[in-house]
Order: structure tokens, then sequence, then C-alpha cells
């Protein structure tokens, strides 16, 4: 079973972890890990520079707006609607602006064969995969 982390998950694990006897790296997987509504990003690689998101081999230039908050949402897992707008925003935009941005990023997403989308719903916006 693979688990696609954050940085910051990664790190905690890691630090959470203890030594075997053998020095190998024991670390213990929280259980909402395991929930099957856990959203997850499929691997994606970010180039800050020209504003690009690469999955696979397959790369598409977004705008500053939806660069931010792709990347936001990809290394958060989950960010809430006011976290998005202080950060992506520095202040206010609209519920339909937010879910505007997601519709668009999704469709780049999609035309470059990524089975993922944003997801806006209920004040949460989160990466969804699909098949």
């Amino acid at each position: 079973m693979q688990f696609l982390l954050s940085d910051q998950e990664a790190i905690e694990l890691i630090r959470s972890g203890t030594r075997s006897n053998d020095g190998r790296l024991i670390i213990d997987i929280p259980e909402s890990f395991l929930q099957t509504d856990r959203p997850y990003a499929v691997a994606m690689a970010f180039n800050t520079d020209a504003r690009t998101v690469s999955v696979g081999s397959n790369s598409v230039r977004l705008s500053p707006t939806q660069f931010a908050l792709l990347k936001l949402v990809h290394d958060r897992q989950r960010v809430g609607f006011e976290d998005a707008q202080d950060v992506v925003w520095s202040g206010f935009a609209s519920d339909s602006t937010i879910r505007a941005v997601c519709s668009q990023i999704s469709a780049k997403l999609s035309g470059i064969g990524a089975s993922v989308a944003l997801s806006a719903r209920k004040g949460v916006i989160h990466l969804e995969s699909y098949s």
C-alpha cells in the first residue's frame, strides 16, 4: 500500500518513528491515513518560475492564482476557503470565485490526462481522484 504525503506529513511521521535494533525506522501509520475518504494527490511536480505543474510526462501552465491554489491544496491536502482567501487572494474572494478557479484547474489537469480534480465543497478544497 502506498501513501502520498505532503512534506509536513512525512516529516511528522519520520520524527515520530523509532529505530529497531537493526537500525531500521519503524513508523506507525495513523488510522486516518487508512480511511477511504482521505483525499490524496497524484504525484505532481511544480515549477514555480514557469508556473507549470507536471503529471507524469505532461505539463500545463497555470495562471498565478491557479498555481498558488493548486500548490497550497497539494501541500496541505485540505484547505478551508478562508485559508485559501488569505494565502492565495491576500484577503477576500467569494465562494463562487474559489469554485470557479477550482473548476479551471480541474479542466487543465484533465487536459493533460491527470485523473485528479480540485473539489470545493462545504467550505473545504481538496484533491479528489477519479478513474
